[in-house]
């Protein structure tokens, strides 16, 4: 077990203000804090360096952003996940780097990052994964179903102000074994926030959304990856058995992203942030 202490945080930003010679990073949520402890011990050990970096959950963007605003000389490093921001903040403070995906889970879902685990999980090269593996059918059933609530999740956060307790625990994946999402579920969670907003309708959330949303891309990197974890779970799993492979090992979502971690190291866009975390 690890020797490096737990801190609230308010604790890990007393720490930082006071310590001007550790080395800081913050992160939005205490779920990220050991996917980024792993990333970066993973390269350091790459690099060649034996650096001490302490990692901190912030308590949420809000949170961070502001003692970011008053600490502006503390020397730190925040990683913020992009949700539906444009975070043109990084243009005046460059201590903050911010993911460019709604967040870390939406990484995970690539085949560069799930070929390696499939291969072993295969008995397989890397190489010979990668000719047969395709998450297409997955994707087309997320963007086939998630665009309305998308809008909605958008303008509950954007412009009514809603917080992710609202949705964020919500099941949104069919019953049983099935990988896909669920057209009934998702519809229930869409009618629960226009409820809560009080008589928006969809159609002034799916305006909105056009309107002001700057990304176009695949829902994989644009809706929140922790609603879809369930379904890319149950999809790599059926994949895996019909492919002959054991999927025995990994009994749930939690465990797959846990052996899926040490994979993002595959992902382009993963290192890019680790560069910019550990220079």
């Amino acid at each position: 077990m690890s020797n490096t202490p737990s801190y609230t945080s308010n604790e890990i930003f007393r720490a930082a203000e006071m310590d001007s010679v550790g080395k800081y990073i913050i992160v939005e949520g205490e779920t990220d804090k050991p996917v980024f402890s792993e990333l970066i011990r993973m390269k350091q050990a790459f690099d060649g360096i034996s650096e001490r970096i302490i990692i901190g959950a912030g308590g949420g963007k809000p949170n961070i952003l502001s003692w970011l605003e008053s600490k502006r000389a503390v020397n730190i490093k925040v990683v913020l996940d992009r949700d539906f921001d444009d975070l043109q903040v990084e243009l005046t403070d460059r201590r903050i780097i911010s993911l460019d995906v709604y967040s870390i889970e939406n990484y995970y879902f690539s085949s560069e990052v799930i070929a390696p685990l499939f291969a072993h999980l295969t008995q397989s090269t890397i190489e010979e994964v990668e000719r047969w593996m395709n998450l297409e059918s997955m994707t087309i059933n997320w963007s086939g179903n998630l665009e309305e609530l998308l809008a909605t999740l958008y303008y509950y956060q954007k412009q009514y102000g809603g917080e992710k307790s609202g949705w964020g625990d919500r099941d949104i994946i069919k019953n049983r074994d099935n990988w896909e999402v669920c057209p009934r579920k998702v519809q229930k969670l869409t009618n629960d926030l226009l409820e809560q907003m009080e008589g928006v309708e969809l159609v002034t959330c799916v305006d909105f959304f056009n309107l002001q949303f700057p990304y176009i891309e695949c829902l994989s990197k644009s809706f929140p990856g922790k609603l879809l974890k369930k379904s890319l779970y149950r999809y790599l799993k059926l994949h895996c058995e019909q492919s002959g492979g054991e999927f025995t090992s990994i009994t749930n979502t939690e465990q797959l992203m846990q052996s899926l971690t040490p994979r993002l190291m595959c992902s382009s866009q993963v290192q890019g942030v680790l560069r910019r975390l550990v220079a």
